[in-house]
C-alpha cells in the first residue's frame, strides 16, 4: 500500500496509509499570531479511499503531530505492508456531513479557546 512516513528530527512519528486509499495528502501548518503568545506548528496526513459507492465520499485522517521552530520535518513516500490506522474516518458528501474531529480533539480545541479567552479577559472585571 502507498504510505507516508512522517518523521520529526529523525524520529519516526507515524506511518499513514491504508490499502483502500487512492489519495494521500500531507499538510504542514505553521501559525504564529503577531503580538500574542500563541503559535501552532503541526503536520498531518489525510486521505481518500477508493470510492466504491456512487455519491458516498469518505475521508480518512491520521493524527496531527506537533513540532517547534527549528525542527526538521520529513515525509517519505513508501510502499508499505503495514501502516498506522487512521485516527478518524468520516463522511462528507451531499447526503451526510460528519464531524472530522474526534471528541478528544474537540475538547482540546475548546480548552485552547477557553484558556485564550480567559487570559484575554482576566483582570478586566465584569460589567454592571
Amino acid at each position: 500500500m502507498l504510505a507516508m512516513v512522517i518523521s520529526i528530527n529523525g524520529e519516526e512519528i507515524q506511518v499513514a496509509g491504508e490499502d483502500s486509499c487512492e489519495l494521500l495528502h500531507a499538510d504542514i501548518l505553521a501559525m504564529r499570531k503577531p503580538n500574542v503568545d500563541e503559535s501552532e506548528y503541526t503536520i498531518g496526513v489525510s486521505g481518500l479511499p477508493d470510492q466504491r459507492e456512487k455519491g458516498k465520499h469518505e475521508h480518512l485522517r491520521w493524527r496531527r503531530s506537533h513540532f517547534k521552530v527549528g525542527d526538521e520535518i520529513s515525509i517519505r513516500l513508501v510502499d508499505a505492508s503495514e501502516a498506522d490506522a487512521p485516527l478518524k474516518r468520516y463522511r462528507s458528501d451531499s447526503t451526510v456531513q460528519e464531524n472530522p474531529y474526534t471528541d478528544e480533539e474537540i475538547r482540546e480545541m475548546q480548552m485552547r479557546t477557553y484558556l485564550s479567552l480567559k487570559k484575554k479577559f482576566e483582570g478586566q472585571g465584569g460589567e454592571g
